[in-house]
Formats: structure tokens, sequence, C-alpha cells
């Protein structure tokens, strides 16, 4: 499922032709994302496609910049600023939540761990 997806080229969240084509709709989609454990899957599809459309956006300022048409100095000059470079404001409440939840698994699995092996955590 995860490369048929990677395959589509489309906004992360607006998977309609995907969900049309490969599953029994765009309602169906809808309920494989509320489902708790697909979600998390889902949600590193995402992030993954939106990574992938953003380079392939770049590779096409890239190929604009060494042309000879009229936008190829403004693509060069947004290059040269590297106008693909993030820049990050303060995170969201929804990204720390997320990132709590990663903390709270990883220690979770931490300490699943060292139990396994005989050690304990000092509290």
């Amino acid at each position: 499922m995860y490369k048929i997806y990677m395959s589509y080229v489309h906004v992360p969240g607006e998977e309609y032709e995907f969900a049309n084509a490969h599953l029994l709709g765009w309602r169906h989609w809808q309920r494989l994302c509320a489902n708790a454990y697909l979600l998390e899957h889902i949600t590193e599809w995402r992030a993954e496609m939106d990574i992938k459309l953003r380079s392939m956006a770049v590779k096409n300022i890239i190929a604009s910049s060494l042309s000879d048409t009229p936008t190829a100095l403004q693509a060069a000059k947004w290059l040269a600023e590297k106008g693909y470079d993030l820049k990050r404001g303060r995170p969201s409440k929804a990204e720390k939540e997320g990132l709590l939840k990663q903390e709270a698994k990883l220690k979770d699995v931490i300490e699943e761990d060292m139990e396994r092996v005989g050690l304990s955590l000092v509290k």
C-alpha cells in the first residue's frame, strides 16, 4: 500500500485519486485514517510525500534557473538565498504534543528493555 501511495503525486491529506483508484473510495480512506494504528503509518507517509513534493519543486526551480527564460533570474536568486530552507517559528501545540508522545513511547521502550536485561531505572 505504501508503494502505491508514494507512486501518486498528491497533496498530503488530499488523497482523493488514490482512494478512488485503490480503495473503496474517499469514505473508505477516511475510515482508514480514523484508525489510530493506521493513522500512525499514514502520518509518516504524508510527511514523506511532503518531502517528495518539495524535492520535486526544488528540482524544477533548479532546471528553471539554468534555462533562458524570464524566470531564470528569480529562480537562481531564490536558490542562492536558500529559499528552500525552512525557517521555523515556534512549534505548534500539536507538534509539541506529538513530540511528548514520541518521548513517552521511547521511555516505555527503554524501560521494557532495561527490565528485560535485568536493569532498573533509578527514580
